[in-house]
């Protein structure tokens, strides 16, 4: 009756250690690597953040970078005044220099409600940190974010500091360029 029964061989111990031991050490290797994906630098890459209640760009007015260039929505049109770069460091969001200029960022300047964003030359300030939060901009100075006054759709509107209310004027969606 018991001689039809095959019992199963028993791999050494030394053998199944191994395998645990390779299989934790995979997928411990396949977790780092997803977790932080290899980069040349702390960058983004550029990007277009487009505003979620007027379809339209983030834009250094008149593409001139200079401190206190004002900084409004605009079509989106793939030039270096839309050109964003958000740099996961230092939180600034910098458009790249012109013709060997240094970056200018996006600055909150007094960070009171109201208050119009502009660009500044990038020194690691708070007042140019930007922490990208359920597609909100949100200044970590101050804690207001980045607003579409009104959610107004016509180019050029000027671009504020205002209290987070989660609404389409706040929300902005990255494009790659």
């Amino acid at each position: 009756m018991y001689d039809d029964v095959t019992l199963p061989t028993r791999r050494p111990r030394w053998r199944r250690l191994i395998t645990v031991v390779a299989a934790v050490a995979l997928s411990l290797g396949a977790a780092l690597a997803v977790a932080h994906p290899a980069k040349a630098d702390n960058y983004l890459g550029f990007r277009e953040y487009v505003n979620g209640a007027s379809n339209l760009c983030l834009d250094d007015q008149y593409s001139q970078q200079y401190d206190g260039a004002e900084v409004q929505q605009w079509g989106c049109n793939g030039t270096d005044a839309q050109a964003w770069n958000y740099d996961f460091t230092t939180g600034a969001l910098a458009l790249p220099g012109l013709a060997g200029q240094p970056n200018y960022c996006l600055d909150g300047g007094a960070n009171q409600p109201g208050t119009r964003v502009q660009l500044w030359s990038c020194n690691g300030t708070a007042d140019q940190a930007w922490e990208y939060v359920n597609s909100q901009l949100v200044s970590e100075q101050s804690g207001l974010c980045l607003d579409n006054p009104s959610g107004q759709s016509n180019w050029g509107n000027r671009m504020q500091l205002w209290y987070c209310n989660g609404n389409s004027a706040q929300q902005w969606y990255v494009y790659a360029q």
